[in-house]
């Protein structure tokens, strides 16, 4: 079994669906897989996310319009048709369903719904560096020893800025697997509070800072600009996070 294949089966895997020979097979990789083992997880979590998302009804309007539609598109066919167009409830019901999956996935591709899922498995790439005590693959406060580390490890070249005059020292970076592609994650801290900077290329975005909070006190900061995404997480107040997140974009922009 080998990355190729768990990324080609990880959703059938999840859903239970996979035999039980691939099963065993991609478990063992898994087991020694960091990177696959992350996507698992984000996986697992956006489908998580997607079940316990509320489920609308569609309005009598919509089902009216739909009805209209469809009546319209028998009438100019060239086929041949009954004198009376009978509308089969069941018919409206698949095609009401039909549209609404429509408006979902156009929601999921402006990227709403998406980046909430990234913003979670950002959260839990995150958690997952305090867990395993894996905070920095190169430790360093000196940028020049850990932007050059990262050459031949990514595909990209991060920037990397020194904010210890800020009160946000940097203490190091290391690899990540974050949604799906390798992320360089650069660490900084306050106080005793580690702040994830987790940096990929990206070909479109806002430079807009936009900020999510979950449960468990944990604040995300996301924006995009040069060809580059940056997600920000800690545990520190939101109102100092935000404060890092100007100045880091700040000096990678000057």
């Amino acid at each position: 079994m080998t990355c190729e294949n768990v990324e080609r089966l990880a959703d059938a895997y999840a859903d239970g669906e996979l035999a039980f020979e691939e099963t065993l097979a991609l478990e063992a990789h898994v087991e020694q897989c960091q990177a696959c083992a992350a996507r698992l997880e984000q996986i697992r979590t956006l489908k998580d996310a997607l079940r316990a998302a509320p489920y609308f009804s569609a309005p009598a309007a919509l089902a009216a319009r739909v009805r209209t539609t469809v009546a319209d598109a028998a009438v100019s066919s060239s086929r041949p048709r009954p004198r009376v167009f009978r509308w089969q409830p069941w018919l409206v019901s698949a095609a009401s369903i039909a549209i609404v999956a429509l408006a979902v996935v156009g929601v999921l591709r402006r990227g709403g719904a998406l980046d909430d899922a990234t913003a979670a498995a950002v959260v839990e790439g995150h958690v997952r560096s305090l867990m395993a005590d894996h905070l920095t693959d190169v430790t360093s406060t000196d940028r020049h020893t850990v932007k050059p580390w990262f050459a031949g490890r990514v595909d990209f070249a991060p920037t990397v800025v020194d904010l210890v005059s800020e009160g946000f020292p940097l203490i190091g970076g290391r690899l990540d697997y974050i949604d799906h592609h390798p992320a360089a994650a650069l660490v900084y801290k306050r106080g005793g509070h580690p702040i994830n900077v987790f940096v990929w290329p990206q070909a479109s975005g806002s430079p807009t800072h936009v900020t999510r909070s979950d449960a468990r006190g944990y604040h995300v900061i996301s924006w995009a600009r040069g060809g580059v995404a940056v997600w920000v997480v800690s545990d520190v107040a939101l109102t100092e996070l935000a404060d890092f997140a100007r100045k880091l974009d700040a000096a990678t922009h000057d």
